[in-house]
């Protein structure tokens, strides 16, 4: 017989496949465990008849809950995408629950003609139920971001309007083009800290030949601490970014 009418020896038998080692128990549990999901983000329109508001919505991301609030016309498009900024940047806050922006363009401590403390004291239990959403609780965050003068005033305003300082507060400068960039860099800062220890810093910007600064506290009842100085840049890419300043 030729060698290649042989028949082929038998293929030897497959070995045995042992049984896979356990898991240890930490890793076992994290492979059952469901994956984590974002919490839902809500949007709603909020009907509020106080004067100067143009339009009111409340965000409910998870447990937060942020109001946004516009008074008056956008006329030169300066404010655009900073309820998104203000939005992104609440949903990601260990500490804030409840959250409130006024937007605008403004003056001194008023905004769309409306005074920053008149408005606020008018409208408390508004702003305290999340526009007639929830109970009546305080406020957590407070931002305010309008072309108005005097930053540091402004906080005032908002205690004076209140009756109490929100332990979260953003003030912005008197400068429309800068506004977006200043109170998200102020407002990133705060939130995500701790309401304690307290912490402040001021935020510069120079545009177009003009300098603004917006502040950024956080403090249990007005608490203030030492003022951190940053100064907001665009790097070679284009990328804004903050640098303090010793």
């Amino acid at each position: 017989m030729a060698a290649a009418d042989r028949a082929a020896p038998p293929a030897a038998e497959p070995a045995p496949l042992s049984a896979p080692a356990p898991l240890p128990p930490k890793a076992a549990a994290a492979v059952a465990a469901p994956l984590p999901t974002a919490p839902a983000v809500v949007e709603r329109e909020i009907v509020f008849p106080a004067k100067g508001v143009t339009a009111c919505r409340l965000v409910s991301i998870g447990e937060r809950r942020l109001m946004l609030v516009t008074f008056g016309v956008d006329h030169n498009g300066a404010l655009r995408g900073i309820p998104e900024n203000v939005a992104a940047i609440i949903a990601k806050a260990p500490a804030i629950r409840r959250s409130v922006l006024l937007l605008g363009h403004g003056a001194g401590n008023a905004i769309a003609d409306e005074s920053i403390a008149g408005h606020l004291k008018a409208n408390r239990a508004f702003y305290e139920s999340m526009g007639g959403t929830a109970d009546i609780m305080p406020v957590d965050c407070l931002v305010f971001a309008a072309c108005a003068g005097g930053g540091q005033s402004q906080m005032t305003e908002m205690r004076d309007g209140l009756g109490y300082w929100p332990t979260w507060r953003v003030a912005s400068g008197d400068f429309a083009a800068t506004t977006g960039l200043n109170v998200i860099a102020a407002l990133a800062a705060v939130a995500s800290r701790p309401p304690q220890p307290a912490w402040r810093g001021l935020f510069r910007l120079r545009l177009e030949g003009r300098e603004c600064v917006s502040f950024g506290d956080v403090g249990i009842a007005g608490e203030r601490a030492e003022t951190n100085v940053f100064r907001i840049v665009r790097d070679e890419q284009g990328v804004w970014k903050l640098e303090e300043q010793r």
